[in-house]
């Protein structure tokens, strides 16, 4: 395995993504592209310490609050680590749209959505979180593309525009156009956009080492990973016109605003996006769980530790399916027996197999003993 000490730019970051240039690995080489969701981690760490300097443990949970609460991919990236930048997908949607015509009698409404867009891509999101030590309530902020429910009603949300339209918009846009252009060429290896955190997984491809954003953005150069041209991806070889990437990012736009209805009203109702899930596969015969339903999802490792090695060393961490796989007998008994959800989930919170999904959800941790005497403290 590649490794390293004391790198140059002091920190090291991974999401599962291809650990150094050159790496290949059987499983999950054919996932590493241009995009990856691990840029995400690596923004918010530049952007903390470009602050002050510094990376406090707050800073790191906020760090990972904003991986898991953000379309990672909607905004591109800028420089890193000797990588050339990547333009966001809307941003080539934006060149497209000022370009109609005014002839054209949606050229109002595709400016207008296009604005819709970019107000959700660059917003920035105030959240409240809990410091990790002294368990305060601070506000932090999210910046740019939040998928974000601060009043529960089971929406994603951004002060701008509420329910979140820019951001019901940006996926269903995404989902179109990614059909329009590969899918003649593809065919049936064409696949969905799942945006939805997988089971068991807690994948998507707003954060999922899956992205197909990757393509997208090497068809929207022509330039493929390797240097050489891509084909012509944007023109639909079913019909005899040439179409133009200009041409599908604008008719995707112009479709996506018609499905969805109401994306322009001060007030949306069909165009609203609903929170995200997450549901955790079932251990042994323990119920599946599903969290999100008033937060939203989260693009995150099932377990989470924070550790900061000072003196004396802080450590927490948090495991939200649990850390007991048994369910013997009397317990699933017990769990079948259960007359409501919630006599069921405390029969599982007793088992600690769902006790820290709440921590989980919120950001928050449980202290994670180190030395003996802390671990005897714990029992």
């Amino acid at each position: 395995m590649p490794g390293i000490v004391n790198p140059a730019q002091g920190w090291l970051a991974n999401w599962n993504n291809n650990p150094v240039r050159g790496w290949s690995s059987g499983d999950v080489f054919e996932l590493w592209g241009t995009e990856h969701r691990v840029q995400a981690l690596q923004d918010g760490i530049v952007r903390e310490l470009a602050a002050d300097g510094t990376l406090s443990v707050d800073d790191v949970n906020l760090v990972m609050y904003q991986a898991a609460k953000k379309d990672e991919y909607a905004g591109g990236r800028g420089v890193f680590d000797g990588r050339p930048g990547v333009a966001g997908p809307y941003l080539a949607l934006s060149a497209a749209v000022d370009a109609v015509p005014g002839t054209d009698p949606d050229q109002a409404s595709l400016a207008a959505g296009r604005d819709l867009l970019r107000g959700w891509v660059e917003a920035d999101t105030t959240v409240p979180m809990t410091t990790l030590v002294t368990h305060d309530t601070v506000m932090r902020t999210v910046h740019g593309a939040p998928l974000v429910d601060l009043d529960g009603d089971g929406y994603y949300d951004y002060p701008a525009h509420p329910g979140a339209a820019g951001a019901a918009l940006y996926e269903r846009w995404r989902e179109i156009l990614q059909h329009r252009v590969f899918d003649d060429e593809l065919g049936p290896f064409s696949d969905q956009l799942h945006y939805e955190p997988a089971a068991g997984s807690n994948t998507g491809d707003h954060g999922g080492g899956d992205t197909q954003d990757s393509v997208l953005v090497h068809a929207l150069t022509g330039i493929g990973p390797t240097g050489r041209r891509t084909i012509r991806y944007f023109d639909d070889i079913n019909t005899p016109e040439r179409e133009t990437p200009e041409f599908q990012l604008v008719e995707s736009l112009r479709q996506a605003l018609h499905e969805l209805g109401d994306c322009l009203a001060a007030t949306p109702v069909t165009c609203r996006h609903a929170n995200h899930l997450n549901v955790f596969t079932p251990l042994g015969a323990a119920p599946e769980q599903t969290i999100g339903q008033t937060r939203g999802g989260v693009d995150r490792g099932s377990y989470n530790q924070i550790i900061e090695l000072g003196s004396p060393l802080f450590s927490v961490n948090v495991s939200p399916p649990g850390q007991s796989g048994l369910v013997n007998a009397v317990l699933l008994a017990q769990i079948q027996a259960a007359q409501s959800d919630a006599e069921r989930r405390q029969v599982t919170d007793d088992a600690h197999l769902t006790d820290q999904l709440e921590l989980y959800e919120r950001f928050e941790y449980k202290p994670m003993p180190f030395t003996q005497a802390e671990v005897t403290a714990a029992q």
